[in-house]
């Protein structure tokens, strides 16, 4: 020891009442300005949506649209690839011959194996992504895919979303063809992510959910959904526009005739046929049954209103 004392010093850091009021006070504000921002973001996003329906005429379509598999025309219609993509895009493989679906009465349940009279490939990679799940051991039960649907589903999506980017109907990134599933939806997190933290006026919020962590969740959970209910819109080209009143014409000739027709048609699935309506049916969340079949979960939030015009 050297003989010289020495003193320890603790601060208490804390906040008086009068600045957690000013804490609270900017949490109204910046909560309110995040609500009137989103709002007016929402409010011109169905504004242009309105103007696409005003630049175009809609005809009622009776038929599919060529080209454009049942996983493209329900993106198109409800803004986002789903779970309901992939059921539609098994029946249609089925519609295309590449597929066998019976139904077991002893089990109820269905098994789906691969067709030995098509010796071709489907034309597209996440149709052809979909066969691949059917491969070995004779086929599956409708009931083992409902298990395994949750793990294929994000690269079912990207590979759908890849497949619209060559057909050129959007745009997602100018190299889509060299990216795989996990580079891909991680340069979107790492996209948003900078994007969030580099804009000012997010600023406060993040400094609010270091006071008020439920805050900083409710605020990524309506984000999450906000951005969702907004989903591919932005990343559309040109040829979307030009193919949109042709799914349009098709989408309410679905709602308004075919919906409830094979609803009724299909309550008896042990006796079922697949209609050539079902696919797109099924990706434009106009028929839940085949849903249910193959997938433990139903897409909510997204049914195309804004595409309706009849």
């Amino acid at each position: 020891m050297d003989g010289h004392s020495t003193d320890t010093y603790s601060y208490n850091f804390s906040f008086s009442s009068s600045d957690m009021g000013a804490v609270w006070i900017l949490l109204l504000v910046f909560s309110a300005v995040l609500a009137i921002r989103y709002g007016l973001r929402y409010f011109w996003f169905r504004k242009r949506i309105r103007d696409i329906k005003g630049r175009n005429i809609v005809v009622a379509q009776y038929e599919a649209p060529p080209d454009i598999p049942p996983a493209f025309f329900g993106t198109i219609v409800d803004n986002r690839t789903s779970v309901q993509d992939f059921v539609a895009t098994i029946l249609s493989l089925q519609q295309q011959g590449f597929l066998l679906l019976q139904f077991d009465e002893s089990k109820n349940d269905f098994f789906i194996q691969q067709s030995t009279q098509n010796g071709t490939l489907p034309a597209f990679e996440h149709e052809q992504f979909v066969l691949r799940q059917f491969q070995g051991q004779g086929g599956f039960w409708a009931s083992v895919i409902r298990q395994r649907t949750v793990n294929t589903i994000n690269e079912f999506n990207f590979l759908v979303q890849k497949d619209l980017q060559r057909a050129g109907y959007y745009k997602f990134h100018p190299k889509m063809d060299d990216l795989t599933p996990a580079l891909f939806y991680g340069y979107i997190t790492f996209r948003a992510i900078v994007k969030g933290v580099l804009k000012p006026w997010n600023w406060p919020g993040l400094l609010l959910s270091l006071f008020f962590p439920l805050f900083g969740v409710a605020w990524m959970i309506i984000s999450l959904i906000f951005y969702s209910r907004l989903g591919l819109y932005n990343y559309r080209s040109k040829e979307w526009e030009k193919i949109w009143p042709i799914v349009a014409g098709y989408y309410n000739y679905l709602r308004v005739v075919e919906a409830e027709k094979r609803a009724f048609e299909l309550q008896d699935m042990a006796h079922f046929t697949i209609s050539k309506h079902d696919p797109y049916l099924v990706a434009a969340l106009l028929q839940g049954q085949w849903s249910k079949v193959f997938t433990e979960s139903i897409e909510i939030g997204a049914d195309g209103k804004e595409y309706r015009t009849m």
